[in-house]
């Protein structure tokens, strides 16, 4: 019987060493397994953020060059209509002939396409980690991406076509050391001038090749980018979630916190604008302009207001502007000046309070009436930005009852 039971024994411990060395192994398995299967998920979760980096960044691009193919379009199309109209350029109103003067000296215009490039330097820093077919197809779609892009900057800057027909020096000479911008006679005088030139007619002539090669490119990568998508699994919805996320903390505004009256925060001492959203979801907003000439010391002060209706509509606030309700006024009283500049202060009033400065404004109102702003306002409610679709934000803070106007 002993011998029987010692049998029994034996065979019991290897058995419980055997599940023990089973359960072990399977714990290892498990542990290692799980820790793998973690890691690869993540790995592949961190490529699709990698991915939808890139891909929102060549939609950045894309828009910067949709962009310039649109300021093309409107150089072109009113250079076109005033060489029909070269004989009438008096008759023309002065608004259109100064985005003429924009467009072909490059005033407020940059020259050169802007891009940022820390996308693409985060994107050659990480190429170790691109391993599938499909990954490695996406890496060389956005690599032939950036190699165009570069290219495209560089003929922007070097081809002829690009070249614009006033040279900068000119461009001093003429707002600087001239009084060709002094009188709307004179700048018609200035206009017509640059009509007839031929360098300029070339360079209106050459918007078309201009705009040929942005669109080229248009069409190739926003073709490549719907592939690209594809190949990386990524959705529309994905895509703007991320978009959403990878902006700053928003927090939109409800109605009853927009409601009061609220002042930009000024970037510079010339210009400033207030609004007053009411309870019945009217609004009247007014901007003040100091303007200076060298024809007079001191500012004068330019205010125009306009009202309308306002709403919120998700996370924007909209506004309907009624551009007849507009109204204009210029006050000189703080500018000195000699005797023989009161008839040109005298013009630029009347100008702006019922000539051809009102209506550039009364027009410019006409055709923005209706503006949608994505609100985000901070945790007292007593700051606000208000974002544009292009990524520029308009600050405004509240107005307090106490607060001098």
């Amino acid at each position: 019987m002993p011998k029987v039971g010692r049998t029994t024994n034996k065979r019991s411990m290897a058995k419980e060493l055997l599940l023990t060395f089973i359960a072990t192994t399977m714990s290892i398995i498990l542990t290692f397994g799980t820790a793998y299967l973690l890691e690869k998920r993540k790995a592949r979760n961190d490529r699709k953020l990698m991915a939808m980096t890139i891909i929102q960044d060549i939609n950045m691009t894309l828009d910067v060059i949709r962009g310039r193919v649109e300021y093309e379009q409107n150089g072109y199309g009113i250079s076109r209509y005033l060489q029909h109209n070269i004989e009438r350029l008096d008759e023309i109103q002065g608004d259109t002939l100064m985005r003429f003067f924009h467009y072909i000296t490059g005033y407020e215009q940059k020259y050169e396409l802007e891009f940022s490039t820390s996308n693409e330097d985060i994107f050659n820093s990480s190429q170790d980690s691109w391993s599938t077919l499909d990954d490695k197809l996406f890496m060389r779609s956005v690599q032939e991406f950036y190699e165009r892009r570069a290219q495209l900057d560089r003929k922007s800057k070097e081809m002829v076509i690009f070249e614009r027909p006033i040279t900068r020096d000119e461009l001093y000479q003429i707002i600087m050391e001239s009084d060709k911008t002094d009188s709307h006679a004179s700048f018609v005088a200035l206009c017509r001038q640059l009509l007839e030139s031929d360098k300029v007619n070339i360079y209106i002539n050459k918007a078309k090749n201009r705009m040929n090669l942005y669109r080229g490119f248009l069409t190739d990568y926003s073709f490549m980018n719907e592939t690209n998508k594809n190949l990386m699994y990524i959705s529309e919805s994905d895509l703007y979630d991320f978009v959403h996320q990878t902006s700053c903390k928003t927090r939109h505004a409800t109605e009853k916190q927009i409601i009061g009256t609220w002042v930009s925060i000024k970037a510079n001492d010339m210009m400033s604008t207030e609004v007053e959203y009411r309870r019945d979801h009217t609004f009247t907003e007014e901007y003040v302009f100091r303007m200076f000439l060298d024809k007079f010391y001191g500012n004068m002060i330019l205010k125009y207001s306009v009202q309308g209706e306002w709403s919120i509509v998700k996370d924007s606030l909209i506004k309907n502007i009624d551009a007849n309700t507009l109204k204009v006024e210029v006050d000189e009283n703080g500018i000195i000046y000699r005797p023989e500049a009161a008839r040109l202060i005298q013009a630029l009033k009347e100008d702006y309070e019922s000539g051809e400065g009102r209506q550039a404004i009364y027009e410019d109102l006409c055709r923005e009436s209706r503006i949608a702003r994505v609100t985000n306002i901070d945790p007292t409610g007593s700051r606000i930005d208000l974002l544009y679709p292009g990524g520029a934000i308009t600050k405004f803070q509240r107005k307090e009852e106490s607060e001098e106007p």
